[in-house]
């Protein structure tokens, strides 16, 4: 090959490998800033569900949950659909158990998308006492649940045994605050590190972008 036509051929090469690192490295979102999430040591997710999991630990007992509820609803709708959501009470403390036991059971009858919100202005806004399996079995009437069923359900064994299992999951991801969020199974995102809903949020936003870019890579243009 001519010593001319061999240095426009590597001088083509080497510029569309370079246009090509370029437009990978711009593609990628960047990890955000140290300190304001946790590596989990053991990798574990919660389903095997989406290309990217998010998992928001909370409670209908915590007025921290109830006021960055609306904001979570908001931004897990704007996520790719290879994102799958899901919500995981935690259960630090003997009311917060009731509030586990009724979520369960509310999941099983598919009301949690429909209830999760309202359930929230119930206690924080109207302030309706539902601290007990009776009260939250008269809410969730209103979702197409007999109420006699809701009680015998919330204290069923495999309810236990779903809460057992989430309780001790929720532990060996070292969470101890609330709201927390859990992505892909390999990073905490919690209050430490930020000093907003929407700064956590923000954070884990990034995360799950980063992850959707290191399972489905954007094609270079």
């Amino acid at each position: 090959m001519p010593t001319r036509l061999f240095r426009t051929v590597r001088s083509m090469l080497c510029g569309s490998l370079l246009a090509g690192l370029a437009s990978a490295a711009i593609a990628t979102p960047p990890l955000p800033p140290a300190g304001t999430y946790t590596v989990l040591a053991t990798p574990e997710r919660y389903s095997t569900g989406g290309s990217v999991e998010v998992v928001e630990l909370f409670s209908y007992g915590c007025v921290h949950c109830a006021e960055s509820a609306a904001e979570v609803d908001r931004a897990r709708r704007l996520w790719p659909s290879q994102v799958a959501f899901k919500l995981v009470p935690a259960m630090f403390n003997m009311p917060w158990l009731v509030y586990a036991r009724g979520f369960y059971v509310a999941r099983q009858f598919h009301a949690v998308e429909a209830s999760h919100l309202a359930l929230f202005k119930a206690k924080w806004v109207d302030h309706r006492p539902l601290e007990q399996l009776p009260q939250l079995a008269q809410f969730y009437a209103g979702y197409g649940i007999d109420p006699a069923q809701f009680v015998d359900l919330a204290q069923s064994r495999p309810v236990w045994e779903q809460m057992r299992h989430d309780a001790l999951l929720a532990e060996r991801w070292g969470v101890d605050s609330t709201p927390a969020f859990i992505v892909d199974g390999r990073y905490r995102v919690s209050a430490d590190g930020n000093h907003s809903y929407a700064g956590m949020l923000a954070v884990v936003d990034a995360l799950v972008r980063h992850d959707l870019e290191q399972v489905t890579p954007a094609t270079p243009k």
